[in-house]
């Protein structure tokens, strides 16, 4: 991947010289894996992986009570940086007070509408139509040869492939604003957001 120049001004606390950042998320399995190899593809950013999982509201608490100091995790450089929540729409009922409530508290959101695999599957393709959450997870399924994980090799072509998702991911979220559609609609992820957030940092914590 080609270098970008290193952004000035930016205020950060470092673990051991690197920028950091605490990222929860929805899934135990796939997203885990997924920011996991985000944070080899950006070793110059102290990536945390919280523990703990569940629906959107509940991240955005947890995430709310670690910032605060109220909640101690394992990690002794806690606290970190910046705090990133990963969850699907989905039929989550919860998911505006979610949101409202990481506003309030500077707790970042990457969602993805309907759900997760929609961002895997845009590193192949564009995805414009509106889907629910089954038939998406349904074609990643095929396209992934119906893995239950992400592997080694399913993880390397995504890294290879991610600046292209971010493009598509972008693109979708103009295509909603020039609709008037609402922030987040059908299909969208803000995973790209995390991401690009990561490659700026990874340049701040460059030796």
């Amino acid at each position: 991947m080609k270098r970008r120049p290193r952004p000035t001004g930016l205020r950060t606390r470092r673990v051991a010289g690197r920028p950091s950042v605490y990222v929860l998320t929805e899934g135990r399995l796939t997203e885990p894996l997924y920011v996991g190899a985000l944070r080899r593809r950006f070793p110059h950013v102290a990536v945390h992986i919280d523990e703990q999982h569940g629906p959107p509201l509940t991240l955005v608490q947890r995430a709310v009570a670690l910032a605060k100091g109220k909640a101690r995790a394992r990690d002794p450089a806690h606290p970190f940086d910046e705090y990133w929540c990963v969850f699907d729409r989905d039929t989550h009922p919860d998911v505006d007070d979610a949101r409202e409530l990481a506003d309030r508290h500077a707790i970042h959101v990457a969602m993805s509408t309907p759900c997760f695999e929609m961002w895997l599957l845009l590193h192949h393709e564009d995805r414009t139509r509106h889907e629910n959450s089954a038939d998406v997870q349904r074609t990643w399924a095929m396209a992934s040869g119906r893995a239950k994980e992400l592997r080694p090799g399913t993880l390397d072509d995504l890294m290879e492939r991610v600046d292209a998702a971010m493009e598509r991911a972008r693109s979708l979220d103009e295509r909603h604003r020039l609709n008037g559609s609402p922030p987040g609609a059908n299909p969208s992820s803000g995973m790209w957001r995390l991401v690009a957030r990561l490659m700026e940092l990874d340049q701040v914590g460059a030796p």
